[in-house]
């Protein structure tokens, strides 16, 4: 696979892996104990993008019921979650512009030898 085809690629499955996650983390934001994954982003072998999600150790908020008992909230951040699908919406629209780019320049190519 061409080079810049397959870390786009890559880089599209990553931010997909970003938008799972954060949709993961924002279905169980209500959840008491719930600890958010956070996917990281690596450089891949050779070329491309690696997205590696782990669990959260991060405290959540203490709360109280209603019979004085003390609880975890979850430590999910709705504005962390709503960033966090922006960019990967962006990441992956952008990696997209980058293979239909790569495709008319192919396009042109081959017109310009045939």
């Amino acid at each position: 696979m061409v080079p810049s085809v397959s870390s786009s690629v890559s880089a599209i499955k990553a931010a997909f892996t970003m938008m799972e996650a954060s949709a993961n983390n924002t279905a169980n934001a209500d959840t008491a104990g719930y600890k958010k994954d956070k996917v990281s982003l690596n450089e891949g072998k050779g070329v491309g993008v690696v997205a590696k999600v782990e669990k959260s150790n991060e405290p959540g908020q203490k709360i109280k019921d209603s019979y004085g008992n003390v609880a975890e909230a979850s430590n999910v951040n709705y504005t962390e979650e709503a960033a966090t699908q922006i960019q990967a919406k962006n990441m992956a629209a952008l990696n997209v512009a980058v293979l239909k780019t790569q495709d008319e320049m192919e396009k042109n190519l081959i017109d310009i030898f045939a």
